[in-house]
């Protein structure tokens, strides 16, 4: 199997709009495959479809499982990576 991201949607920033939508999409991450570590500046939720992730906050990690939900508000260092031979999940970005 091999990672695989599909992005749905990506909206330009526009400061007039306040809170909106500004991303989602549903990705495999299969290891040693990861998204890049960085912070943000949007907001970024997360559900688990399969198998399973790490998710850091700090030094403290996390397991998200399936039917599970993981936030990252503004400002945190996105951290996540798979922790099974496969972790599905579907994500949503807000900004505002």
């Amino acid at each position: 199997m091999e990672s695989s991201r599909q992005c749905y949607m990506i909206l330009p920033k526009d400061n007039q709009l306040g809170f909106f939508v500004r991303s989602c999409g549903h990705f495999i991450l299969v290891p040693p495959d990861r998204e890049a570590r960085r912070k943000a500046d949007f907001a970024e939720i997360f559900w688990g479809l399969r198998g399973r992730g790490a998710f850091r906050d700090g030094n403290d990690e996390y397991i998200l499982k399936e039917n599970q939900v993981w936030y990252y508000p503004p400002g945190y260092i996105h951290d996540f990576f798979p922790k099974s031979s496969a972790f599905q999940y579907y994500w949503l970005a807000i900004e505002g």
